[in-house]
């Protein structure tokens, strides 16, 4: 059902697709400390839920610096070996 990268629709699929995904999870930590209410367990293991809930949110904003970073030196990557580059006969010069 996703539609083609060309179709004009693709840019509120993925908005959509990315807001219904990241409204599940938060809906499935809610459920987990709606349980922790119901089910009064030990302290423990709700604070256990939040560490691992911490670490996770920190691996995940680790990684999204890491995809930033790549993607910066890919990009300036990219720009370097146009320099001096030969288009349409012209010789592109690095001003």
């Amino acid at each position: 059902m996703r539609p083609n990268k060309e179709h004009k629709m693709r840019k509120s699929w993925k908005l959509y697709h990315y807001t219904l995904g990241v409204a599940i999870l938060a809906l499935g930590i809610l459920n987990i400390f709606y349980g922790f209410d119901i089910l009064a367990p030990p302290r423990v293991w709700r604070r256990a839920y939040v560490g691992v809930l911490a670490a996770i949110a920190g691996l995940a904003l680790l990684f999204e610096v890491l995809t930033w970073f790549a993607a910066f030196v890919q990009r300036r990557r990219c720009a370097k070996k146009l320099v001096g580059a030969n288009i349409g006969g012209s010789l592109i010069q690095d001003s």
